[in-house]
């Protein structure tokens, strides 16, 4: 199974995905996820968008996003409480550089015209 093809379905079906989301499609696909990373702003290390994450779930995603197949889009804290899971850190308000660690809650969206098409669906008849 091509758990970035899956992945990329997902958040093509179901916009707006957060973090949380992702564990549990990663869950039910099969796929080892959980470990001790966190993912952070690469403007500002103090800003972490997720945590709890292995490096080949964070790659997996990463890749998508250099692909061109998703976006990373500021979210709603009351979202990731909805689907049951939150950090445990004071919320981003502004961007401004922060000093301590503060959570961005973000979510996944597939953008409209992806640069390339996933394997996945090129070969789907």
């Amino acid at each position: 199974m091509d758990i970035k093809a899956e992945a990329y379905k997902y958040i093509k079906e179901n916009e707006g995905t957060s973090y949380v989301k992702l564990e549990y499609l990663f869950t039910r696909l099969g796929f080892e996820w959980q470990g001790d990373l966190e993912i952070y702003s690469d403007v500002c290390d103090n800003v972490i968008f997720w945590t709890g994450w292995n490096k080949e779930a964070i790659e997996l995603i990463n890749d998508l996003q250099r692909e061109g197949l998703i976006s990373k889009v500021p979210g709603q804290a009351f979202i990731y409480y909805i689907d049951g899971k939150t950090l445990n850190l004071p919320v981003v308000k502004t961007f401004k550089e922060y000093k301590t660690p503060h959570w961005l809650p973000v979510l996944f969206t597939a953008n409209k015209n992806p640069k390339r098409k996933v394997k996945q669906e090129v070969n789907q008849v």
